[in-house]
């Protein structure tokens, strides 16, 4: 077996949206790979036979991501432009959707309906009706209601508006999405037998923006939760259930005493919702569920002694798209949970009663839970994304990843835990390097993860995995901040750059301790994000680092606060301050307070669309350290955002992989 290779990434298949046919027999996935001649990623459609055993590529077009199975039948429901005028049209701004029909045993998919609006995500209702989510242009009439000739002079009035913005809400634009301040979300009901539109969400208000939607077990009632940008956008949201064919509002929670995250609508006496009141610890709480009264809307926690997140919080650079991980299905809520370092499934019935299905190390990405056992898609045993079923055990039961985990020598890290000051736990991690010897020295990336409230597990890395293979030892740690140990744990409110950064350099001199291999002369630092943040405050405080390459970073939180598209609620509630009543706290845990002290070599790099943590950044830290002659590079990925490492074009994927690698081994 050979060493991991940085181009391996192009290989890689990236599996989503995992579903169940309304029989049980058929599990459908959206697989993902680069496609080299878009310099993007495709996605088709595989299909596996339970009962068979056997997987099958269904799709051929490479934009079959987006996609439901039929209520009743094997037929899948396609969300995908293939048709040349078709996209033509979306290019043009049109607004159009079409959706096709595969049946699973006559071959192709035929296009079934074209919808004028551009569909997000969709559900069955009945055979010939349909649920699903788009935007909506404010100060507009909705598209599907303008006659060919309105459509023309929308599309021109748009086009028109393209060298300007006027902006009057916040947030004014969002990471991925770019400009937002004049687009919400509605819900609109599609009855494919007559061809009409009708618009559910509009009961609520003409400015109310939905965030999510989900349909009672008699798919007759929707449930909504949902807020307004108007101004300035609500950290709490709202919920509604609204009756589909009377448009009638059936619940109507508009108090803000809850940040309500999901909700789900059992019968007439039970509505269970996910929400955190964000009192005692801010706007990163752990979420708990509730049942809802529906006379007196009074909450009743059914997990009050569960003080975990509900998602998955493990990173890693191989998962491309994610799909929905908390379902109702019959009576019970399943729900993925980060617990210390590894996700798994968990089941929550009506009473409060809380199960954990799976239980071993690493990742679930997604899941369904069917009468044939549990199927996820996971990463486990060090290997990239591969579907698992779980009965008594876990099987492994696809090889999508096979070339990666049989021709490729994979380096498993060595777990270690060190307790801090506060008798906190502090995992850790050392990988050594491809074709380790004893009696060698050899250089260490220290990885620092975004977030911070997000974990490093053992889970494949790829950036790690490369290091590895180039002849580096890496550490990466969990510190103070992260996620996987509850709420207390991860609160570092106002503390940032004090607890994280000592749990961080007790984990780096632990390591040194107990690896003696380590060449304490040739250590380097390097994160994104939070990650990223870290690295500019550990190059100001100590210069033990002979290079640093900080990557989509936060310099400054006063800056941040004004330019990116969560500042203005982020950086205060993260620091406990404000750029105005409480400014000098807000800036002593800046990292660019603290540029003067930075001798350490650094790369910078950022992407000119990363409206989380906006070019700016990176360009006050560049000309912070050219000022103070500091040996310095920035690189700026052109036409990407703050996912580049994670869901970038490929090829800027690995030219940022090239620049870290190469940038350490020029200070080797």
């Amino acid at each position: 077996m050979g060493k991991i290779k940085k181009n391996d990434l192009l290989k890689m298949k990236f599996l989503s949206n995992l579903s169940i046919s309304p029989d049980n027999k058929y599990l459908a996935v959206s697989v993902s790979q680069v496609d080299s001649e878009t310099k993007g990623y495709e996605s088709n459609i595989h299909i596996y036979d339970i009962e068979q055993n056997k997987w099958g590529q269904y799709t051929g077009s490479g934009l079959d991501n987006s996609f439901i199975w039929d209520m009743n039948l094997p037929i899948i429901y396609i969300n995908s432009l293939r048709d040349v005028k078709d996209k033509e049209k979306r290019k043009n701004g049109y607004e159009i959707s079409s959706i096709y029909q595969l049946d699973l045993f006559k071959g192709e998919a035929i296009k079934k309906y074209i919808i004028p609006k551009n569909i997000k995500s969709f559900k069955q209702i009945s055979e010939f009706k349909f649920i699903f989510s788009a935007d909506y242009v404010l100060g507009t009439k909705d598209f599907y209601l303008l006659s060919d000739e309105e459509k023309e002079l929308e599309v021109k009035k748009r086009k028109d508006k393209d060298g300007f913005e006027i902006i009057e809400n916040l947030p004014f634009w969002e990471n991925g999405s770019g400009f937002i301040h004049n687009t919400i979300t509605k819900i609109y009901t599609y009855d494919a037998e007559n061809d009409k539109i009708k618009n559910i969400s509009d009961i609520l208000g003409d400015d109310i923006d939905v965030y999510d939607f989900q349909l009672d077990p008699t798919k007759s009632k929707v449930v909504v939760i949902y807020g307004t940008k108007l101004g300035k956008m609500d950290l709490k949201n709202k919920l509604a259930i609204i009756d589909i064919e009377n448009k009638k509002v059936i619940l109507d929670y508009t108090d803000k005493k809850y940040n309500i995250s999901s909700a789900f609508m059992f019968d007439e006496n039970n509505l269970i919702v996910s929400a955190a009141a964000m009192e005692k610890y801010g706007i990163n709480e752990n979420p708990k569920f509730y049942k809802v009264n529906f006379d007196t809307l009074d909450f009743e926690c059914l997990n009050s002694d569960f003080d975990m997140s509900l998602w998955n919080s493990v990173g890693t650079d191989i998962r491309l798209y994610s799909s929905e991980t908390l379902k109702q299905i019959n009576n019970k809520l399943y729900f993925i949970s980060t617990v210390g370092y590894s996700s798994n499934i968990f089941e929550l019935d009506l009473k409060g009663n809380l199960k954990q299905l799976t239980n071993n190390t690493g990742s679930v990405d997604e899941y369904v839970v069917t009468d044939k056992g549990i199927f996820f898609i996971g990463l486990r045993n060090m290997v990239p994304q591969e579907i698992y079923r779980v009965s008594d055990s876990e099987e492994k039961i696809s090889n999508f990843n096979d070339y990666i985990a049989e021709k490729r020598e994979i380096i498993y890290p060595n777990h270690f835990c060190v307790k801090d000051s506060d008798n906190y736990s502090i995992d850790y991690w050392v990988m050594k390097p491809y074709k380790f010897k004893a009696d060698k020295k050899y250089p260490l990336i220290l990885d620092i993860h975004g977030g911070p409230k997000t974990v490093y597990g053992e889970v494949y890395y790829h950036e790690m995995q490369y290091w590895a293979a180039e002849g580096f030892a890496v550490l990466f740690c969990n510190p103070r901040g992260s996620d996987g140990k509850g709420d207390e744990f991860a609160d570092i409110r106002g503390e940032y750059g004090k607890v994280d950064y000592d749990n961080i350099m007790l984990c780096l001199n632990q390591a040194i301790k107990t690896n003696p291999f380590i060449d304490t002369d040739k250590m380097y630092v390097t994160g994104g994000s939070y990650g990223g943040f870290m690295t500019n405050w550990i190059i100001g405080h100590t210069d033990i680092f002979k290079a640093a390459a900080t990557q989509r970073s936060i310099s400054s939180w006063t800056s941040m606060y004004g330019t990116t598209d969560i500042g203005y609620y982020f950086a205060t509630d993260q620091t406990a301050s404000d750029p105005w009543n409480s400014y000098d706290k807000m800036w002593s845990q800046s990292p660019m307070k603290f540029y003067n002290n930075i001798k350490t070599p650094t790369l910078v790099v950022h992407s000119d669309q990363d409206y989380r943590c906006w070019l700016s950044e990176a360009l006050q830290l560049f000309t912070s350290l050219k000022h103070n002659d500091v040996d310095s590079k920035l690189v700026i990925f052109k036409n990407e955002n703050h996912e580049l490492t994670r869901s970038g074009r490929p090829d800027n994927r690995i030219k940022n992989l090239e620049e870290i690698t190469e940038w350490f081994k020029k200070y080797l």
